[in-house]
């Protein structure tokens, strides 16, 4: 199955535009923030961010998720940082952020393949 969301732009900072489990804002760290800065061309400060499932071949865009993270994040509920790696470079999102993406859409990282694409 396929996921799309957005994400928006206030101020300086991109957060995603869904459901949160609680009331605080959960933006995006640094690096990532650059990333879309980047993409968002026309700086209408909105992105689609798509993930599709992969079925056997992988491509430059696919995302590896840190298995470790994973399992932590399962076993605790503790706040950390979940590193994935997408064509080599590393990024990392908050638990709490993973928990909201998790909430809403339920995609099964520890099974399926996807590969993330970003367009405005």
């Amino acid at each position: 199955m396929d996921y799309k969301f957005t994400v928006k732009q206030l101020g300086n900072k991109w957060y995603l535009d869904m459901d949160h489990l609680d009331s605080k804002e959960i933006s995006f760290n640094e690096k990532i923030n650059k990333v879309f800065n980047l993409y968002d061309k026309l700086k209408t400060g909105q992105l689609t961010i798509e993930l599709v499932e992969m079925h056997s071949i992988m491509d430059e865009n696919t995302i590896f998720i840190n298995d470790e993270d994973l399992f932590r994040y399962w076993t605790t509920s503790d706040d950390f940082d979940i590193h994935f790696i997408v064509r080599d470079i590393e990024f990392s999102i908050s638990s709490d952020m993973y928990e909201s993406i998790e909430y809403n859409f339920n995609p099964n990282f520890h099974k399926t393949i996807y590969r993330i694409e970003i367009y405005y």
